[in-house]
């Protein structure tokens, strides 16, 4: 699933989430022109870190907090209990004593890392708490506008087969733009460029 929120030029006089004012995008599009780098403003105690990584078709993925990508090592019993609330849950039974030969490795044996990988990248990787941090904000309108100067990419499973869960920005202005409506929001998030 994709689902695309665009910023539009403000209207004279009408302050609405996700409309941006020409004088702020005037002084992005220079910042842009002058440095070839968008213009972020950021918060003077920021509590999160939005990690703008540049992709080859010219948007930028955006992580939270953590720009590391391996998920963590757990045990099975960890990996079951973080994932799933617990042993019983991931093995669909009512008690543990139910297990017998159902589970055929040690709980407290480390839990196979693609396994691991495949629950980790939808709910813990820092492109799933980008996700989960911006999409409830009211950050742009929804659809495709031709008056748009920016898109956040909301993206849940885009192929069959994939759990990949993450917030693209469509380039670098959008970056400026996005920043500028977290400070808009009052959210305490800084957006930097990684490297």
């Amino acid at each position: 699933m994709l689902s695309r929120r665009q910023f539009l030029l403000a209207a004279v006089g009408a302050i609405v989430p996700g409309e941006i004012f020409p004088g702020f995008l005037g002084r992005a599009l220079s910042y842009l022109e002058e440095n070839d780098e968008p213009l972020l403003i950021s918060p003077d105690n920021p509590d999160h870190v939005l990690y703008a990584v540049h992709g080859e078709l010219g948007e930028y993925s955006l992580l939270l907090d953590n720009p590391s990508l391996e998920p963590p090592t757990f045990t099975w019993r960890e990996f079951m209990e973080h994932f799933f609330g617990s042993v019983e849950n991931y093995l669909g039974i009512d008690e543990l004593s139910e297990v017998g030969e159902v589970f055929e490795y040690g709980l407290d044996e480390e839990a196979d890392w693609w396994t691991v990988l495949q629950c980790w990248i939808p709910k813990d990787s820092p492109e799933a708490q980008a996700f989960d941090l911006l999409y409830p904000l009211e950050l742009g309108h929804s659809g495709n506008n031709s008056n748009a100067v920016g898109a956040l990419d909301f993206i849940e499973g885009p192929m069959p087969g994939s759990n990949y869960r993450g917030v693209h920005a469509e380039n670098a202005l959008t970056l400026s733009i996005l920043q500028h409506e977290l400070l808009q929001l009052g959210q305490p998030v800084k957006v930097v460029l990684a490297s």
